[in-house]
């Protein structure tokens, strides 16, 4: 199934009892208003679950961050998941990249490779230059079934938790 099919994009905010503060609002546009009638953290984990668990989940640093967040209030469900980091997968690519002035970050890779980031610093715009970047990472891959390395469950990762 493609990526942009209407089926395949989900996106919500998420309700928290914590206030976000003008700062963050700044950064990502949320405000405390948009989060009053939005769902719960469990209610979006098990919706994304019923609905990708079949797929790979791709994110820059998905490891560290992304993985534990869904790991964290998704529970064992998501144990099975598979989570590809796509920070991980340019470091493999592209070696030594500190040293032409630019670094791993999603905003310094898409810079790199002449994405536009519509919205920096929201969820849906980060996704969509997110994969952009990981169509030019394959492109830069010998064999695509490399990419496999930077896989992991949620189970080998909570682990390390």
């Amino acid at each position: 199934m493609p990526f942009n099919s209407k089926k395949d994009k989900y996106h919500t905010y998420i309700k928290t009892d914590k206030k976000i503060m003008p700062d963050i609002t700044a950064i990502n546009k949320i405000t405390n208003e948009l989060l009053v009638d939005a769902p719960d953290v469990k209610y979006v984990l098990n919706k994304v679950y019923s609905k990708y668990s079949d797929y790979i989940f791709v994110a820059h640093n998905a490891h560290n961050f992304d993985a534990k967040f869904v790991l964290n209030y998704g529970g064992v469900l998501f144990d099975d998941f598979s989570f590809l980091d796509t920070l991980e997968l340019s470091r493999f690519v592209l070696p030594g990249l500190r040293d032409s002035g630019f670094d791993y970050s999603l905003s310094s890779l898409c810079k790199l490779f002449g994405i536009v980031i519509k919205d920096q610093h929201t969820a849906i715009g980060d996704t969509i230059a997110l994969k952009s970047l990981f169509a030019k990472l394959m492109s830069l891959l010998d064999d695509p079934n490399l990419a496999s390395q930077f896989v992991k469950t949620g189970r080998s990762i909570r682990k390390k938790m």
